[in-house]
């Protein structure tokens, strides 16, 4: 027993120490992003806040830039959409053709240099001052975005974050996307049903498969719900995830939110792919 808890601990010292590491960064009130002091309340100064890639005009439903031809064989040009209030925002075609599991994404950054080195900080390093500077701009965007379109995009009850597989999550030490939704669901005044849904089936990463085909069979299967009887009061939930890539993953956790009675899902992430 001795020894277990030896090795335990042993394991467990990196992250203890990069823990610590970003704390005393918050303390000290450096920027999470160029190490310089930082001149807002979050460890993220207003330079680089305002000079961090975004999605340039992103589709309302799926979160990429309508803009963005490169890399799909499916024409993404804008196409008007009617808004309650007579004004257009746009949809692209591909969700116009097929449409995804779920109704609506929001990403506070474009998954570019340097938001890919900040995520990899965050996922593998724990850099909490990361975390509660992301998590903040993804609050302000939200914010922005729902309280202008307030009549065809209520807020949800509940945030859910992606779970990971118990044996990742000992390897890990810790999921990245749970701590997000602690601080998005504390800063929203929104109910956090993470632990509602849990990974039943321990996948392999998606970075790995190359196909959409691959990608969707890996996940199949992948999520289950623990407390149904909670999910179940919330028709309009958000799930969180640190990266959204191919969407395979929200979309598997979509199906199965569905088949358990939620009837709107949107999506919330710190950085879309492009």
């Amino acid at each position: 027993m001795w020894s277990f808890l030896s090795s335990l601990g042993f394991a467990l010292e990196p992250l203890r120490s990069s823990v610590a590491r970003g704390f005393a960064i918050v303390v000290a009130g450096q920027c999470c992003c160029c190490g310089l002091p930082s001149d807002t309340p979050d460890p993220l100064c207003s330079y680089c806040c305002a000079t961090l890639p975004r999605v340039q005009n992103p589709c309302i439903r799926c979160g990429l830039s309508c803009a963005d031809l490169s890399g799909s064989a499916t024409h993404r040009a804008a196409v008007p959409a009617p808004r309650h209030d007579d004004e257009l925002v746009p949809l692209c075609s591909a969700c116009l053709l097929t449409p995804p599991a779920f109704d609506y994404c929001c990403s506070a950054f474009a998954y570019r240099s340097p938001i890919d080195r900040l995520v990899s900080g965050l996922k593998f390093n724990a850099r909490g001052d990361i975390g509660v500077a992301l998590s903040g701009q993804l609050c302000h965007r939200l914010q922005s975005l729902y309280s202008a379109k307030s009549g065809t995009h209520p807020w949800p009850s509940a945030v859910l974050a992606i779970p990971l597989h118990p044996a990742r999550l000992r390897q890990r030490g810790y999921n990245q996307a749970f701590e997000v939704s602690k601080i998005v669901s504390r800063r929203l005044k929104i109910c956090d049903l993470s632990h509602s849904i849990y990974r039943k089936k321990r996948t392999s990463p998606q970075t790995e498969l190359i196909t959409a085909r691959q990608r969707k069979a890996n996940l199949r299967g992948a999520f289950g719900v623990r407390a149904s009887h909670k999910l179940g009061q919330h028709a309009h939930v958000a799930i969180l995830d640190d990266v959204v890539t191919t969407s395979a993953t929200v979309a598997e956790l979509a199906f199965t939110l569905r088949s358990h009675g939620v009837r709107r899902i949107d999506v919330w992430c710190l950085a879309r792919t492009e």
